[in-house]
């Protein structure tokens, strides 16, 4: 798995000289998501291998929901605090995926008896 690790991160960091100059941010941001997701499938493929567990999709939908419920949130207040908008993103998405049926009231119950 290190071997991966390295990998991407010499990808990436290589990625990152070649476009940040050209396109700024936008690169960086688009070789962060190509490295996110290139360790995503190597370690898929690790934990797969490891376990024959294969990681379901079916919540998907629900997720990208409750993202775009956040980002319009936050869109819309965009000029308030950075310690608010946290807040206001976390507070967002988790009552927009509890509503729809993303997670479940088990689950939550489970998240708070950690403490």
């Amino acid at each position: 798995m290190i071997f991966g690790y390295l990998l991407v991160a010499a990808l990436t960091l290589i990625g990152y000289f070649a476009t940040i100059p050209i396109f700024g941010y936008w690169g960086a941001a688009g070789f962060t998501v190509f490295s996110e997701t290139l360790i995503l499938i190597l370690t898929s493929i690790v934990v797969f291998k490891t376990s024959k567990f294969v990681a379901g999709f079916k919540l998907l939908p629900k997720i990208l929901i409750a993202t775009a419920a956040m980002l319009v949130c936050l869109k819309l207040t965009i000029s308030w605090p950075v310690w608010i908008l946290f807040f206001e993103a976390l507070i967002i998405y988790f009552i927009v995926l509890f509503a729809i049926n993303g997670l479940s009231k088990r689950v939550v119950v489970d998240l708070v008896k950690l403490k």
